[in-house]
Formats: structure tokens, C-alpha cells, sequence
């Protein structure tokens, strides 16, 4: 039995393109068992009549553009969008709003002895208690308050940010209930400079109270606080415009908040073609693989990663209509491919002046962060678990069959039962 499944495990690696050499992504690098039909019948009758989660989240569906100027104005038009209400598909839920709590009979100790107690269950009835669910459909992003740090050393790492902002400071855990904050490094994945740093905090409030901190502290001294040999500038915004940074080469879209719309493109303006170009992602693991090719990477060589975390924790997986599988697909081959580079950098560096910032908490980070994200299906998480086995530095909590999870979409709802999994 121990060998069957080994022998499974690795025909599931070569499959997964674990042991390719080839330097960027293609379609077959990822294969993955077909989707079952009951993913769709599952959303129409189980999910749909519910909607418990977004039937109070009223978030506009339509954004268009307008010209500012009339037809007969001489003035160049100046673009401004326009949204019009209506109950989005992928709503955020104010912060304010006490959602209902939906049942949810595949958790209950219970689940297998109500369904099979009494007769065969009917198909309805089993579809309702099936544990495979698309966790992105159901997802509702919260809406943090976000401050940019302007002006910090290029080199600078993540927790001289988390102490320059104090214990006060109620800093957003990335994911929820870690230890790893949610410090994103504004990175130019094409060059590998590092820009300015934003900082989530729990709410807008939060935010405004750490810039008026900063303000009263130059207020007193005559000057601005320093990070190390620079005086920084901390101002509050929004979410839109820390989407903007990581997302820059996004087109025909706009955020509000953390949600994605998609824009009809000008004429001669390029539509929208995804979040992301594999060209960025490239360059994310050759700046990994040779921190020294470039002045900004020498000093900082954990940037690439961190930009992938980045990358990862803020991604709209909610708006799974904005994205398709092989984007989705393609994003997790490099999250991949970062992880078996990293996996080979941490002995080289052990000893050397990077062990503080190329090491096993980095690791750690990338892979909790990636496992968190809802896109992901449990096979595939499972498979990033299993290649870092051994060098985490915490144990990941993954359903026991989630390495042999059949749905592509579908991923095993976290507190399901393991018995309603097996039958």
C-alpha cells in the first residue's frame, strides 16, 4: 500500500512538471484530472438559491467611462469612471454588517450518520452535503485601512517596518491568524528595484491614527521620523491605489477596493487580458535565482519572493469571473518553481550574510500564504506541502486526502469530514 502510493505521489509530481527543465510555462506543465459536471449543477442548486454571504452586499456591477467634455467641446477629454449600483456577483462586505451565518451540513460531527442513517440519500440531498466546494466563489475580502511608507531604504526588511510602526500599530495578519504581517514592498518586477512599502492595518481609523502619530512626532521635532539614514513620509490610502502597485500592468480594469471591474477599452487601447504577464513572473525567478544581476537585488535578495506574496495574499480570487484556470495554473507553476529555488538557496546561505533573509521563515511565508489562497485546489496545495516537507517551520493543517483531490475548481472545505472525503 506504502508503495502505491509513493509510486502515485511521484507520477503526480512528473505530471506537475516538478522535475522540468523548462524555463517558462506552458499549458501542459500542469496537468490536472478533469472536472466533474457536478461543479456546475453544485453552484445552480446548492450555492446560487442561498447566497447567503452576498445577499446584503449591495457593490456596483457596471463601470463605464465617460468624456468630461461635451461632443463640441475642444478640450481633450478628461476619462472619468462612473459606476452604477446594483448587487455585484463578488461582492465585499462592509465592515459594519452583520452577515447571517450559513449552515453548513458537511461540518457537523453528525454529517455521515445524517445522511446515510436512514436510507440512501437522494441527489440533492448528498449534494448538499458534499464536501468540495469552490472556496473562491464564497470568499468575502474585508476592507483594511492601508498606509504608504515613502522614502525607505531599498534593502529594508519586513519587521524593521513592523517595529518602526510600534505594537500599537494593529497591522493586518497575512494570513489571518499567523504570525507573518501584511507588509507589501511596492516591486518592479521587470527591473527589480523596490519603490514604497504599504502597510495594512484592521481598519481605515487604524491608518489615520498611525499617520497623525507621524505627524505629530514632526510636529514636535521640527522633522520627519527616520528609518535608518532617511526621513520617511507616511500618508493613508486606500486599496486601490495598493492594487495599482502590485497589479501594474493590468489594463481595462479598475478597483474599488479589492474588487476588480472590467472596463470596455478605448479605441486603439489594448482590452483586458488578465492580472498578470507571464514576462513579470519570468523575471521574478531569474532576479530569484541571480540576486547579484542587478544593484537593487544584491542586498535584498528575498525581494522576488516577498513580491510573490505580495502577489498571492492580494490577488482577487473572489472575482473568479476575471480570471481563468490558466492564469491560475501558470501563477502557481512559478510559485512552484520559487519554492524548489529557494529550497536549494537555504543551505548555501546558512552561514553566510543572507541567513537572516534567505531561510526557512521565508519559506514558510511563501508556502502558508499560498495554501491560503482560495484558487488554489487542494491537490495543489497538498503538492506545495509535500515538496517542502522538512523545511517548515510550521506543520501546514491540509485535509489527510487532499493530494488525491479529483476537481480541478473544487477544493476540500477545511472543516469537512474526513468520512464524507473517503466515501
Amino acid at each position: 500500500m506504502a508503495k502505491a502510493q509513493n509510486l502515485e505521489m511521484a507520477n503526480s509530481r512528473q505530471l506537475h512538471g516538478l522535475n522540468a527543465a523548462a524555463p517558462s510555462w506552458t499549458p501542459q506543465s500542469y496537468t490536472a484530472l478533469p472536472q466533474s459536471s457536478i461543479q456546475s449543477w453544485l453552484h445552480d442548486r446548492v450555492n446560487t438559491p442561498g447566497n447567503w454571504e452576498r445577499m446584503s452586499s449591495v457593490m456596483p456591477t457596471c463601470i463605464t467611462r465617460k468624456s468630461e467634455a461635451g461632443p463640441s467641446s475642444e478640450a481633450a477629454p478628461t476619462d472619468r469612471v462612473t459606476v452604477s449600483s446594483g448587487i455585484a456577483h463578488n461582492a465585499v462586505a462592509p465592515s459594519n454588517l452583520a452577515l447571517p451565518k450559513r449552515p453548513h451540513p458537511w461540518v457537523a460531527t453528525t454529517a455521515y450518520r445524517d445522511l446515510t442513517g436512514m436510507k440512501v440519500p437522494t441527489w440533492p440531498l448528498a449534494a448538499m452535503y458534499l464536501p468540495f466546494r469552490d472556496l473562491a466563489r464564497d470568499l468575502i475580502v474585508p476592507q483594511h485601512g492601508v498606509i504608504l511608507i515613502e522614502n525607505a531604504p531599498f534593502d529594508i526588511v519586513k519587521n524593521e517596518i513592523v517595529a518602526l510602526l510600534g505594537r500599537t500599530a494593529k497591522i493586518v495578519q497575512c494570513p489571518p491568524r499567523s504570525c507573518f504581517h501584511s507588509v507589501h514592498v511596492a516591486y518592479d518586477r521587470n527591473t527589480g528595484k523596490a519603490h514604497n512599502i504599504f502597510v495594512e492595518l484592521d481598519r481605515d481609523e487604524d491608518a489615520q491614527e498611525v499617520v497623525r502619530s507621524f505627524a505629530d512626532y514632526q510636529a514636535a521635532n521640527g522633522y520627519s521620523r527616520r528609518l535608518r539614514n532617511r526621513q520617511i513620509r507616511v500618508t493613508a490610502v486606500g486599496q486601490r491605489e495598493l492594487m495599482r502597485a502590485i497589479f501594474p500592468r493590468v489594463r481595462c480594469c479598475e478597483f474599488v477596493g479589492t474588487v476588480p471591474y472590467i472596463i470596455q477599452a478605448k479605441e486603439h487601447e489594448s482590452a483586458f487580458q488578465g492580472f498578470l504577464v507571464e514576462e513579470e513572473l519570468r523575471s521574478l525567478l531569474r532576479f530569484a535565482d541571480k540576486p547579484g544581476k542587478t544593484i537593487f537585488c544584491k542586498d535584498s535578495p528575498q525581494r522576488p519572493y516577498e513580491a510573490m506574496i505580495s502577489l498571492l495574499a492580494k490577488y482577487p480570487w473572489q472575482s473568479n469571473d476575471t480570471y481563468k484556470l490558466k492564469e491560475r495554473d501558470m501563477l502557481f507553476y512559478y510559485v512552484e518553481k520559487l519554492a524548489q529555488q529557494l529550497l536549494g538557496q537555504i543551505p548555501d546561505h546558512q552561514d553566510g550574510r543572507f541567513q537572516t533573509k534567505l531561510n526557512a521563515q521565508l519559506l514558510t511565508e511563501l508556502v502558508v500564504v499560498a495554501c491560503s489562497c482560495r484558487g488554489f485546489n487542494s491537490n495543489q496545495q497538498a503538492h506545495l506541502v509535500a515538496l517542502t516537507n522538512g523545511f517548515l517551520k510550521m506543520q501546514m493543517r491540509l485535509p489527510r486526502l487532499a493530494f488525491y483531490a479529483p476537481f480541478d475548481c473544487l477544493a476540500i472545505h477545511p472543516r469537512a469530514q474526513e468520512v464524507l472525503v473517503e466515501v
